[in-house]
């Protein structure tokens, strides 16, 4: 067995190091060399980890686990280079990225790795396995968490993956609710807030944003999650974790 599928084994979670690359991105000499990773189901139906690890010269560690928490902090280091990607011809294009080439279904981006450490808290949650990037190192699972927490630790909030709700300002809401343009129904929490987020969307039964203000009413409903209810109007913060789609990370919530 690979090392790094005996630390995910170590953590309770499933993983295949593969030799194949989990999707084509090739760079200029015509290789794959960029580090990939992905969710997929097994043939058992199961969830499991899937890593590539590109050119020989990529870094990609575990550097801690929790068993009880069945995740683990994931090190990935590569050289800045460039590859092409293809996507989904639905999927916005990020600024300044050069398309190479597109059909009716597809786009050929061209991407470029980042030299810097990656570090991504992968595990599970309630009932699915969830990848996520850290804006910055943390020495454990339980400081990941903290990382990711975008409010004070002695604040009362509920938690729905990557949201925090917690209840508003009396005097701002007040105020927020003139200025609101529109309040939307049934609608992707992100989506309504003008945010770029990778995943399937945290659904409102009302929400509406002014400025970097977020709130939310009624049901809040994900595929992955308990729903979350609130009576009154609640304010919604997203977690800590990077926006874009990170280079290589095929699925990323």
């Amino acid at each position: 067995m690979d090392f790094l599928e005996e630390r995910f084994r170590a953590a309770n979670l499933a993983c295949a190091v593969t030799n194949e690359p989990i999707e084509r991105a090739r760079d200029r000499a015509g290789t794959v060399a960029v580090v990939q990773m992905d969710i997929a189901r097994t043939r058992r139906g199961d969830e499991e980890f899937r890593i590539y690890r590109g050119a020989p010269s990529n870094r990609v560690e575990v550097t801690s686990f929790d068993r009880r928490e069945r995740q683990l902090l994931l090190m990935v280091h590569e050289p800045r280079r460039r590859f092409e990607a293809t996507v989904s011809k639905f999927q916005p294009v990020p600024p300044n990225v050069r398309v190479v080439y597109e059909d009716k279904r597809v786009r050929v981006i061209e991407q470029l790795t980042t030299e810097r450490k990656r570090h991504f808290l992968c595990g599970m949650d309630e009932s699915h396995l969830f990848i996520a990037q850290l804006p910055r190192a943390a020495a454990n699972v339980a400081a990941a968490h903290r990382v990711l927490r975008p409010v004070a630790s002695d604040a009362r909030v509920k938690r729905q993956g990557e949201w925090f709700f917690m209840a508003p300002d009396a005097s701002v809401l007040a105020r927020d609710l003139i200025d609101a343009k529109v309040i939307r129904r049934r609608t992707g929490i992100a989506q309504a807030a003008g945010l770029a987020r990778a995943g399937r969307p945290h659904v409102a039964d009302e929400v509406f944003a002014v400025g970097a203000r977020i709130y939310v009413r009624g049901a809040i409903r994900h595929p992955d999650h308990k729903t979350v209810r609130f009576s009154q109007w609640t304010n919604a913060v997203p977690n800590t974790e990077a926006f874009e789609q990170p280079a290589g990370v095929k699925w990323i919530d």
